[in-house]
């Protein structure tokens, strides 16, 4: 994406986060309702130590698996109700898609890794609840490029999906291993040890 004349590509190391129940699904019950998806309204911690640098909040939330949106999107809001946090040698953490109202920090707070942030919700361009994490050049979705980063300590679960006529019905782990200082790839089932 080209921004400000330069381009761009601030999601290229980005994760689309989701929560997945037993049953290999992301929700229960109406797939048409926020609170019905597993991730809605969990507590957002803030990955690493670092100063509040933008946040957005008042976008409202979408209806989940809906084709349209429940704001116009532009470059401002695309990551909905949003918060940037400057961690540190020209690197932001941009956290997005949050809770209407839910944000507990502003602009030049300074916040410690682990603080509660926000909590998850479904807004800008998401079809469902799912937290979008990015690190990045600037504190901006779009006018940054993005940054490769690990974490310290993740548990990849290796998993089988039982389906019945096309539908998820059974989440199976098969396996896991602890693994440092790495990034969990698409689609890989994590947990993070002491959570």
């Amino acid at each position: 994406m080209t921004v400000d004349g330069y381009p761009r590509i601030g999601q290229r190391f980005a994760i689309d986060f989701v929560q997945i129940g037993p049953d290999g699904r992301t929700y229960h019950g109406d797939p048409n309702r926020n609170a019905s998806y597993l991730a809605y309204d969990t507590p957002i911690t803030a990955v690493a130590a670092g100063t509040i640098a933008a946040t957005l909040d008042g976008v409202p939330e979408n209806t989940p698996q809906s084709p349209t949106m429940a704001a116009e999107l532009n470059l401002s809001n695309v990551g909905g109700n949003f918060i940037a946090e400057k961690i540190g040698a020209g690197r932001y953490v941009m956290y997005a898609h949050l809770k209407p109202g839910s944000l507990t920090v502003k602009p030049g707070d300074k916040v410690a890794a682990g603080q509660t942030i926000a909590r998850l919700g479904n807004t800008g361009n998401s079809s469902e609840p799912h937290l979008h994490l990015q690190v990045c050049d600037a504190p901006s979705f779009a006018a940054s490029n993005g940054i490769p980063y690990e974490f310290d300590s993740l548990k990849l679960e290796k998993y089988r999906i039982d389906r019945k006529d096309g539908q998820p019905i059974n989440l199976t782990i098969e396996d896991s291993t602890v693994v440092k200082r790495q990034t969990p790839m698409e689609d890989e089932l994590v947990t993070f040890p002491g959570r």
